[in-house]
């Protein structure tokens, strides 16, 4: 309790309001979003494609690592859509509002590991987990810790939420 008094004495709260530029929006994004002792929220435009695959969830189209990153550090909310013609000159893209309250993250035995085999299993989006994890971990260890989530085996990444993919590694890392 002590230590969040004094992080609100030391860091500031801030709350982010940006147009960010639409080729360095998830570098700016994976620099913030850590800052959680810093930053209560953000409001940010950014490229209409970029905002849905922020605020996707599991098993639709849009849903990837970026989404799955975004869910750890935040609340993401899709707040509505900027037409390009409300610009002068016109960009060829539309935008989108997304607002981003920033939370604790869930805890994760080996936060990076486990960042980067996420990441890594959307490289090969269409490949089954049990592939793409079977290299780090084995495919029938993969298979079994799966089934004893009570998960598909056959599982792809964009099927699971933050909170498997955070028990699946948890499951594996383990054994």
């Amino acid at each position: 309790m002590e230590d969040k008094v004094l992080d609100m004495l030391v860091f500031p709260i801030l709350k982010v309001i940006a147009n960010l530029p639409y080729n360095i929006t998830t570098p700016i994004l994976a620099k913030l979003l850590p800052l959680k002792n810093s930053i209560r929220s953000l409001v940010i435009m950014v490229q209409h494609e970029v905002a849905k695959r922020m605020t996707a969830i599991p098993g639709s189209k849009d849903y990837g690592s970026l989404s799955v990153f975004i869910h750890y550090h935040a609340k993401a909310e899709y707040a509505f859509k900027v037409n390009r013609t409300c610009f002068y000159p016109q960009p060829k893209v539309d935008s989108a509002i997304v607002k981003l309250t920033v939370r604790e993250p869930p805890q994760i035995s080996n936060r990076e590991k486990c960042l980067a085999l996420i990441r890594s299993a959307f490289e090969q989006r269409r490949k089954m987990l049990r592939g793409t994890w079977g290299k780090e971990y084995g495919s029938d260890q993969v298979t079994k810790s799966l089934k004893e989530l009570g998960l598909n085996p056959q599982a792809r990444p964009e099927e699971l939420s933050l909170g498997e993919f955070i028990a699946l590694f948890e499951s594996l890392d383990d054994s």
